[in-house]
């Protein structure tokens, strides 16, 4: 049951601003880079989004291929959220494994009827790895932390 909404009636933008702000004090994202990373952000920021279910843990392993339709299936119950930014998901699977599919991915997408999230990517991009940044800020895991994710994101 996913719902079109106005953007800056959802708490995507402040989260997202405040995670940015937060990869600048612990000196992850530089001040400059901060800079243009807002900007880039009043840029990308929709004036609607889908929000509804989206599946937030799609890493290889909670996947299995079923033999006889060749569908895939999720198995990751845990990572089935509501009230969520659809497209988070598949920003984290394709910034971490499906990058290589992305188009592909977006033209099965528009054939499923699905929520056109490909129409705001960069936004749910962006809001995905600031969130990721923080949280492996968080749990230590400096190997996640890479600043080039943000690259594509400067002097926009």
């Amino acid at each position: 049951a996913p719902r079109l909404v106005e953007t800056n009636k959802t708490i995507f933008p402040d989260r997202l601003d405040r995670d940015l702000h937060f990869l600048n004090q612990v000196g992850i994202v530089s001040e400059g880079l901060l800079g243009e990373l807002r900007k880039s952000v009043d840029i990308l920021r929709p004036n609607h989004c889908w929000i509804g279910f989206d599946y937030t843990d799609p890493v290889r392993k909670n996947f299995v291929l079923t033999p006889q339709t060749h569908m895939l299936c999720a198995v990751d119950v845990e990572g089935l959220v509501n009230e969520h930014l659809i497209g988070m998901g598949a920003a984290k699977a394709l910034v971490r494994w499906m990058n290589p599919f992305k188009d592909e991915f977006f033209r099965l997408l528009a054939m499923k009827d699905a929520p056109d999230v490909q129409a705001y990517y960069g936004f749910v991009e962006l809001c995905f790895l600031a969130q990721w940044m923080k949280r492996a800020f968080f749990e230590r895991d400096w190997k996640a932390i890479r600043t080039n994710y943000f690259e594509g994101y400067r002097r926009m």
